[in-house]
C-alpha cells in the first residue's frame, strides 16, 4: 500500500496478542532536549496509539507540552500516526512489562 507503513511481523505478533508495545525516547530538536514516550495497544477491533513529549527543562512540572491519542482500524495506520507525530522509528517498540505508557481506563 502506497504511503502506508508496513509493520514488522514481530511487532504485529505482540500487538495482536494484546500486549502494549512502546518505548520512551529522548531527542534534540532545535537545540533543545525533549523526552517522551509512545505506545500502541489493540483494544477489541481497533489499535490505540498514544504519544507524549515535553522539553526536558519542563519535565519537573509534570505537564506534557504535546500529548495525542487516537484509535485506528488498521495497525499500519496507528504506526504511521506515531511515526508522523514523533518523527521516530516505531519498529523499535517492544512489549512493556510492568509500567505502561498509557492506561485504557
Amino acid at each position: 500500500m502506497e504511503g502506508q507503513m508496513e509493520s514488522p511481523e514481530r511487532l504485529r505478533g505482540w500487538v495482536e496478542a494484546g500486549k502494549q508495545v512502546g518505548k520512551d525516547f529522548e531527542l534534540e530538536r532545535d537545540g533543545e532536549y525533549w523526552i517522551g514516550g509512545m505506545a500502541l495497544q489493540k483494544v477489541r477491533d481497533s489499535y490505540v496509539a498514544y504519544f507524549w513529549e515535553v522539553p526536558e527543562r519542563l519535565c519537573a512540572m509534570d505537564e506534557y507540552v504535546r500529548e495525542e491519542r487516537a484509535s485506528f482500524p488498521r495497525l499500519e495506520e496507528a504506526l504511521a500516526f506515531l511515526a508522523r507525530g514523533t518523527g521516530l522509528h516505531v519498529e523499535h517498540m517492544t512489549p512493556l512489562k510492568g509500567r505502561k505508557i498509557f492506561s485504557l481506563t
